[in-house]
């Protein structure tokens, strides 16, 4: 669709995205040019570096996920160096974003589906270019009182999620 767009501020038709929609605008178009060897050297020196980077950091994560299945703590694996242990605190699913992560369908669905004699998921989950391990530490059941509420906003909410359903909806017919 990018390539679609000739000329400068031309502007796309709606595009449908695995979480909303988009737009995009053409804000100009550079000349071809062809890296001579001095330009091209840091680059690709920089590109292999982060390659590399992933590559220790995706090994350190598995060796960490390995270390933990086979009885080591969580907490005695967070403190590895190059490791970082965070807690999220509780969350809903209807969040959709797990704080301090992100957005990760795959995530969410594996922490809400982790029972609580086996916590720990059996994989590595990558967001946003981190690698995370992942392990259940309580769940917390729905306050009913807390319900009544929260009511009114989660009515509003679920309006404006339907008009964003029906949006879409619409916006695949174009």
């Amino acid at each position: 669709t990018a390539y679609a767009l000739w000329e400068d501020h031309q502007v796309s038709e709606i595009i449908k995205v695995d979480n909303g929609a988009c737009v995009m605008e053409l804000l100009e178009i550079a000349d071809d040019h062809d890296a001579d060897f001095e330009e091209a050297v840091p680059m690709a020196r920089e590109e292999l570096l982060q390659e590399s980077r992933k590559k220790a950091a995706r090994k350190l994560i598995d060796e960490l996920l390995d270390k933990i299945k086979k009885g080591t703590p969580f907490e005695t694996a967070g403190e590895e160096p190059g490791a970082e242990l965070t807690e999220t605190g509780y969350f809903a699913r209807s969040r959709r974003q797990i704080p301090g992560v992100g957005f990760s369908e795959d995530m969410m669905n594996t922490a809400f589906a982790l029972p609580p004699h086996d916590p720990v998921a059996d994989k590595v989950f990558e967001v946003a270019g981190k690698f995370y391990v992942i392990k259940l530490n309580g769940r917390q059941e729905a306050d009913p009182k807390g319900f009544e509420k929260q009511k009114p906003y989660l009515k509003l909410r679920f309006e404006m999620q339907r008009q964003g359903e029906v949006a879409d909806s619409w916006i695949e017919t174009l």
